[in-house]
């Protein structure tokens, strides 16, 4: 008798797993946010943004070298010191930064 039982548990299961597998299986399937990401980090969504403009290049489509080096990025932060000491609201000077440095 516990037989029955178990056979028709079973069978039952079976025929649920059956209808949820074809339901999932007709219904459309959502883009999540995540999967919207990782296709503008891979270029995947080439059709560009929402509005129509064109996205820009992706971060992983590049070689490692393309991006500028330690020297290049450290110039170029000497260049906007004065900009970045107004920012701050500080009475440094580049002058004095150079002496705190020696």
């Amino acid at each position: 008798m516990a037989l029955y039982w178990l056979l028709a548990l079973l069978a039952l299961f079976g025929i649920a797993a059956l209808v949820g597998g074809g339901i999932m299986l007709m219904r459309d399937k959502p883009v999540s946010k995540i999967e919207d990401r990782l296709d503008l980090l891979t270029g995947a969504a080439s059709s560009g943004s929402k509005n129509g403009a064109p996205s820009e290049a992706s971060i992983l489509s590049q070689p490692l070298d393309f991006g500028p080096g330690i020297l290049e990025t450290f110039l170029a932060s000497i260049g906007n010191i004065q900009l970045l000491f107004e920012q701050a609201d500080t009475n440094i000077t580049p002058a004095m930064l150079l002496g705190f440095r020696a």
